[in-house]
């Protein structure tokens, strides 16, 4: 469409307005800035991250986890219901992801502002090691 034709462009120029910022703070400072790339995946604000090698796991409010090798986003973990005969549960997280932990192997460990902890499998499933804890989870680790 017409409106979705310019959004490119304004992204390359937002992103060539921030270099410029940076470099002009940086050279006022005496210090060469840099601008990394924006990466593009989450519908909400990142709460969280942390890398290991060459990958980066990113955590949100929107409740999803992503794994990115690059600029390129590689896995999403997302909230999913799981149902047996004594009810539904949802596995994963349904609140604002608030703790990141990856383990060079690819691992990723979650927790989010409700106490959730979830350990994430390659295939995007996960599994909840404890029960929610009263407050909101500020570091995970391995």
């Amino acid at each position: 469409s017409l409106q979705d034709a310019g959004k490119p462009a304004a992204r390359q120029f937002q992103e060539e307005q921030v270099q410029e910022e940076l470099e002009q703070e940086g050279e006022q400072e005496g210090i060469h800035a840099v601008a990394a790339k924006v990466l593009v995946g989450h519908s909400g604000p990142v709460s969280c991250f942390a890398v290991s090698g060459d990958l980066l796991a990113t955590g949100s409010a929107d409740t999803t986890v992503r794994l990115w090798r690059g600029a390129r986003c590689f896995r999403v973990c997302s909230a999913y219901e799981w149902s047996e005969w004594t009810g539904t549960v949802y596995l994963g997280h349904i609140a604002v992801v608030t703790a990141v932990c990856l383990h060079e192997d690819g691992l990723v460990a979650s927790g989010d502002e409700h106490g959730n902890v979830a350990v994430w499998r390659e295939d995007g499933s996960c599994r909840m090691p404890t029960s929610p804890g009263p407050d909101q989870v500020t570091t995970v680790n391995f």
